[in-house]
Parts: structure tokens; C-alpha cells; sequence
């Protein structure tokens, strides 16, 4: 079996949204909360991830620093700058191209394709998580998508099952977005 776990950066500062320093936003207050929030019950279900492939952008490093610390232990790390710009197709390959030897893999990302990327690859799980995720994929959501197989060349499309799909507020944060 292999895992993926999506998980959306946390809440960032919007003053910087739309401009050239997109790039370079942080987490506000609540996103610095909720990231270790989401690592605490990443730890706590027993899904710990063999590898994060982490967008080079600052709020999805500040995300995934935060979240990992509930881990107990380094979880191994890739940058990939080319995932803040990604589409679906290149997220797929990316997760593609992950080695067999690793069972569970972490990305951290972006909306909207994030969203569009668990959509496409969920075709079975609990319809009423099913529908949550279709509905919204808000900041510091993270679904746990499962694939039979040994290989992660077969993840595609529809071939996964929705293991998990939480988000800060179902795990008691006091916000909603």
C-alpha cells in the first residue's frame, strides 16, 4: 500500500496576495497554530510520513517546520520549487516519481490545486468525507489518500481512497475559513 498525505499550507498573511511577493508570506497567528495542530494528529493516527516533498514558498516551510515537531524525530525533506506553481499533472508526477522504498509521502502545498490533485485521485472513502473534501480544502486541511500497489508510478486518477480528511476547526481550532 501506499500513502499520500496533502497537506494545504496554513492560514498566511494575505498583504502580500497577488503581488511579487507572494512568494515570501507568512503564517499569521492562527496558521502558526494550526500547523502544529495538523502534525499533532498526523503523530497521533500513526501516519508519519517517510519523506515531505515541501513548495520552497515561506508559508509552506513555516507549515511544515511547525507540523513535523509533533513527529518526535527529523522527517526527511525535499524542496521543490517547482511545486508553487504546479498543476495537477505535475503534482501527479512528482508523487510519480517517488521512490518504491517509501510507503508514506507528505506534500506541502497550495490551493487551488491541491484540491483539484485529492479530487482526482479519491474514488472511494466515507461519502460524507468525500463530499467535505470536494466541498472545501481549507488552509491546513490535510487528506490522507491510500493506493493499493507496491509502486508509485500507479497513483492516478480515481484509484484512491480517502483514508482521512481533517481540517483545524474538526480538531477544535475556534476559526473556520
Amino acid at each position: 500500500m501506499r500513502r499520500l498525505v496533502l497537506f494545504r499550507h496554513a492560514k498566511a498573511d494575505p498583504r502580500n496576495h497577488g503581488t511579487s511577493l507572494d512568494h515570501e508570506r507568512t503564517l499569521t497567528r492562527r496558521g502558526r497554530d494550526d500547523a502544529p495542530r495538523i502534525g499533532r494528529y498526523l503523530a497521533n493516527a500513526d501516519i508519519v510520513p517517510d519523506l515531505a516533498l515541501v513548495s520552497d514558498s515561506v508559508r509552506t516551510k513555516e507549515t511544515f517546520d511547525l507540523a513535523q515537531e509533533a513527529f518526535g524525530r527529523p522527517i526527511p525533506l525535499r524542496l521543490e520549487p517547482a511545486m508553487y506553481k504546479a498543476d495537477v499533472p505535475g503534482l501527479l508526477q512528482m508523487v510519480r516519481k517517488t521512490n518504491d522504498t517509501l510507503a508514506t509521502l507528505l506534500l506541502v502545498g497550495h490551493n487551488p490545486e491541491f484540491a483539484e490533485l485529492a479530487v482526482e485521485l479519491t474514488g472511494q472513502g466515507e461519502p460524507d468525507l468525500l463530499t467535505q473534501m470536494r466541498t472545501k480544502f481549507p488552509t491546513a486541511a490535510v487528506a490522507v489518500i491510500d493506493f493499493d500497489g507496491d509502486q508509485w508510478i500507479e497513483v492516478g486518477p480515481r484509484k484512491g481512497r480517502l483514508d482521512a480528511f481533517v481540517t483545524p476547526a474538526a480538531l477544535g481550532a475556534s476559526h473556520d475559513e
